[in-house]
């Protein structure tokens, strides 16, 4: 699989094959044609599909997963449940293959001549345009392909938000052995989220502290370690949070753009919590925009 979403030509041309043949099974969406492929093993099997799908699976399996993987975050990314692609302190994302709009472009530079007749489904599979609904199919379609962590890793996070326990199934054995820097931040920022969700708060408030100082990307941490340490009454843990936040006044513009995050789970506590959380972030404020977001989020 080529970077930046360039498909190679023979995957390229095998997938035009695919597409053109009425007798390949992919012609259906990945929900429906990939799970007719599944073995008892986690690993999907042509056992019955065209010369074409045969050897797309034994020879791009790899490259398949990738880039079902990389559809998958377009699709998720549209619409996320709880959650922004985190950027770097110069403003760039932190991870360019998530943007869906880049992404997106350069996909569709590479398919132009791609033929659309009687197969609309099949673009999802090579990310010219995944709905919404579609994030969790195309993500279990890769881990079906490849049992990647990468893989886990996309089906957790397009795990419908109101299944949190499922996704803290994949998260939990994934935060143990993950070890790339900025793969382990965004692991453990999707677990803690989903703790979150389930009111876990301080086993939340411990994951997102294991992010410190990983990487770059583990700044944007501070702002919801900052939140949970004041909806916990942890008055200590919120200074040191608040300071963070200070030496990092770029976490600014992130802070905007996830305080209706912090305003949803504010609405979902009890007046009480919240009002007391509110009296201790305020006292933390010190001109941090992102201190100052937390702090209206509660009011």
């Amino acid at each position: 699989m080529k970077p930046h979403g360039e498909i190679d030509p023979e995957l390229h041309g095998l997938l035009d094959e695919v597409v053109g043949d009425p007798r390949s099974s992919l012609r259906l969406t990945p929900r429906t044609a990939l799970s007719r492929w599944f073995d008892c093993g986690d690993r999907l099997r042509p056992h019955d599909g065209t010369a074409a799908e045969r050897q797309l699976l034994e020879v791009h399996r790899e490259a398949l997963a990738e880039l079902l993987i990389r559809a998958s975050r377009i699709a998720y990314w549209k619409a996320p449940d709880m959650g922004i692609v985190p950027h770097r302190a110069d403003g760039s994302a932190a991870f360019p293959p998530l943007d869906p709009d880049e992404l997106g472009q350069k996909i569709e530079s590479r398919l132009r001549a791609y033929p659309r007749v009687g197969c609309p489904e099949l673009a999802a599979l090579v990310g010219r345009g995944p709905g919404r609904n579609e994030s969790l199919a195309l993500a279990s379609a890769a881990l079906a392909l490849v049992p990647s962590d990468e893989a886990r890793h996309a089906v957790a996070i397009a795990t419908p938000w109101n299944q949190p326990e499922t996704a803290l199934a994949v998260l939990e054995p994934l935060s143990r052995r993950v070890r790339a820097p900025e793969t382990r931040v965004c692991v453990l920022s999707a677990q803690g989220a989903r703790l979150c969700s389930l009111g876990r708060l301080r086993e939340a408030l411990d994951v997102y502290l294991q992010c410190r100082d990983l990487s770059e990307i583990s700044a944007i941490q501070e702002y919801y370690i900052f939140n949970l340490s004041c909806y916990l009454e942890d008055a200590e843990a919120a200074r040191v949070a608040a300071q963070r936040l200070q030496e990092a006044p770029w976490l600014g513009q992130f802070a905007k753009a996830q305080r209706s995050i912090l305003t949803t789970f504010a609405r979902s506590l009890d007046h009480e919590r919240v009002r007391k959380a509110r009296t201790i972030a305020s006292s933390h404020v010190d001109g941090s925009i992102a201190a100052n977001a937390v702090s209206e989020a509660m009011s």
